[in-house]
């Protein structure tokens, strides 16, 4: 909501019956060593200020499942709010989705020709935190064209106020009283910011963003394989045949080892024996086998063994703007 009176402008920005999402413009004149105030709404949060019929705000949110949504589901008076969500009827996110997204609300406003100074109030909730946390942007419309819904893009915080909207459980009063210099990054007022242009076009936007949503760790521990891996037959009755095979006698008890070649870690061992039963040791470095009691003439000795890595699991990385909403 926009207000003003003949010498003094406040631009504010508020939503709804609060006056929740208005944009404040303040104007001064001296006339005769006094100075007399009116104010009048840009922005008005009874008609297009708020979320309220037709509300004016546009939306771009892409075709991933998080989006801008309107309705009564989340909001702080009336009848509706403005919240992200997969659905209009809850606030409810997929996480992961699909893939990346950053999604905005926006709407732009001409400041009179007269204004000399601008404010910018509006009521928010979020009660999660981000690495990549939900952001209010303010500049003339002509900086902010480019407003990107895919996930390959992500603004400074030059253009952006400082403070980001994360981990408020409960509806909170956000008010600048001066957006163009106030809560603004470092390098931003490095370069002097922005001063006032009264006539021109701004745009106020809200940004929500889900990043990484491809993006999994696995979870520890960490499978590594041995270069290669020898069975190795043990105890005192082991015989040879003349191509150094070992023989196997019915209803006998053999011991096997696994000799492991080079590093090797958190692997899984699983043995297969023919013509016999491993009584102890699978899964392990050491078997006890017992032969069948009848063995096929000829036979040798049918022991052979599987190393490998476990099926990993993984822990999604990602991370989305949380459960967002303006009022």
């Amino acid at each position: 909501m926009f207000w003003y009176n003949p010498s003094f402008y406040n631009l504010r920005m508020k939503f709804r019956l609060s006056l929740l999402c208005a944009l404040l413009i303040s104007i001064g004149a001296l006339h005769q060593q006094t100075f007399a105030q009116t104010v009048n709404y840009i922005i008005n949060p009874n008609t297009d200020g708020g979320f309220e019929g037709a509300h004016g705000w546009t939306f771009l949110n892409g075709i991933q499942a998080n989006k801008w949504q309107v309705g009564a589901a989340v909001k702080s008076a009336g009848s509706s709010g403005a919240f992200v969500s997969n659905n209009v009827n809850t606030q409810a996110l997929t996480s992961p989705q699909d893939g990346n997204s950053i999604v905005y609300m926006y709407k732009d406003v001409v400041v009179p020709s007269n204004a000399t100074s601008i404010q910018v109030s509006f009521k928010w909730k979020n009660p999660d935190g981000s690495s990549f946390p939900p952001r209010v942007l303010f500049l003339p419309a002509s900086d902010l064209q480019y407003l990107p819904t895919g996930g390959d893009f992500y603004r400074t915080n030059v253009t952006a106020f400082t403070t980001f909207l994360q981990n408020q459980s409960t509806w909170q009063t956000y008010t600048n009283s001066n957006p163009l210099q106030n809560d603004r990054d470092a390098t931003y007022l490095t370069y002097g910011g922005y001063n006032l242009q009264p006539g021109t076009t701004y745009r106020i936007v809200f940004e929500w963003a889900a990043w990484r949503q491809n993006y999994y760790t696995q979870n520890p521990p960490i499978c590594t394989l041995p270069s290669s891996v020898n069975i190795v037959p043990t105890g005192n009755n082991v015989v040879y045949n003349a191509d150094n095979i070992q023989l196997l006698q019915p209803n006998s008890t053999y011991t096997f080892h696994l000799d492991l070649v080079g590093s090797a870690a958190n692997y899984l061992i699983e043995w297969t024996v023919n013509y016999g039963t491993i009584v102890s040791g699978q899964g392990t470095s050491d078997i006890t086998v017992l032969t069948n009691s009848t063995i096929p003439s000829g036979n040798t000795s049918k022991t052979s063994v599987k190393v490998y890595c476990p099926t990993p699991s993984y822990t999604f990385g990602g991370y989305n703007g949380g459960n967002l909403a303006i009022d």
